[in-house]
């Protein structure tokens, strides 16, 4: 069992977020239940895997104020003093699990259950890529709060730690709270990790040392994956992927149109090494090009929407004498998921 890193990595995100946590309480603090406090927190997880997850600190603090709310109009009514550690796991797609450690009750109170219900009611924010979890620390009717330096560990969690060497909180929610996504990485070719396409959960095989970022605007979608990291500079060697919503809308053709005016144009100003026929794969329609530009040696995919006035374009691409050592990295890559329907189910 082991934690990412000491929580103090995270310390700079902490403060952070208490900040905007206790900005976003002050509103309700002069109503607030003075037998209820809820405002130490913990994080799970090291400053660098916190950024790299919440793409806005701001929306991470409101859902924790939100959830400091329901704890307080819950829990005024207790006599009994008690610290109440809630503790929070919330995946991409904005699913949140609950779970409490407490000084005085067991784990499977009833009134507890009523509590986890309505927390797990309370939408979290977004996340890119991979999940997060906190604490929040209730003191109740007076209690000291006790003296705890490290993250509470839910008793779930803990059975779960005694199994193997796992990180926390990652490796323990694949077992507490598995996911699609658990499935897949075991999936993933050697050196791969499965990583999310945030906001679509479509899912794409990384290297594990390769690095991932997105953007986003308007109707279009950006990823990109790359042996680089692209926050210093243009990348040599990576995959972008860029999805088109409402083509034919904002340029009058049919995304199929578009996607063969694209590669017409292409053909002129490149060196064409190999082209695909079309290819029908269910939702897509899927052709493929190859070329030499410059130093450089790129395979694009192009997808359109069957049914859906959309497009997708993936360039894979590096120098010529880089191709044939990524090759197949770009050939493992190549077989993603765009988007997860069942995460858009009713």
């Amino acid at each position: 069992m082991r934690f990412c890193s000491d929580v103090l990595s995270a310390r700079i995100l902490l403060d952070r977020l208490l900040v905007l946590v206790f900005s976003a309480m002050v509103a309700t603090s002069a109503t607030a239940s003075n037998l209820v406090e809820t405002n130490k927190i913990f994080l799970y997880q090291p400053n660098e895997v916190l950024e790299r997850r919440i793409p806005d600190a701001a929306k991470l603090a409101d859902y924790i104020a939100r959830l400091q709310s329901v704890c307080q109009s819950f829990l005024a009514g207790d006599k009994t003093p008690e610290t109440l550690d809630i503790v929070v796991a919330v995946r991409p797609g904005k699913r949140s699990r609950v779970w409490f450690v407490s000084s005085v009750r067991p784990a499977d109170d009833p009134r507890r259950r009523s509590l986890q219900k309505k927390l797990e009611k309370v939408a979290p924010c977004e996340l890119n890529g991979g999940p997060i979890a906190f604490a929040i620390v209730a003191k109740i009717a007076g209690s000291d709060g006790g003296s705890e330096k490290e993250p509470p560990m839910p008793k779930q969690w803990q059975d779960a730690a005694d199994k193997g060497n796992l990180l926390i909180p990652d490796g323990i929610l694949d077992i507490v709270w598995p996911s699609s996504l658990a499935a897949d990485e075991r999936k993933a070719p050697p050196g791969f990790t499965i990583q999310v396409l945030e906001p679509t959960g479509g899912k794409i095989p990384r290297p594990k040392n390769w690095f991932y970022t997105e953007s986003h605007g308007g109707p279009s979608y950006n990823w990109i994956l790359s042996r680089e990291d692209p926050s210093k500079g243009p990348y040599t060697t990576g995959i972008r992927i860029q999805s088109l919503y409402g083509v034919k809308e904002g340029t009058g053709k049919s995304p199929r149109e578009f996607v063969l005016d694209y590669l017409t144009s292409k053909k002129k100003e490149a060196k064409v090494l190999k082209t695909c026929s079309e290819q029908d794969q269910g939702m897509f329609t899927r052709v493929c090009l190859e070329t030499e530009e410059g130093p450089h040696h790129i395979l694009y995919s192009l997808f359109w929407g069957n049914k859906l006035d959309l497009v997708v374009v993936c360039i894979a691409g590096t120098t010529k004498e880089l191709w044939e050592t990524y090759a197949d990295t770009f050939d493992k890559m190549g077989d993603f998921e765009f988007i997860d329907l069942k995460r858009f189910e009713k």
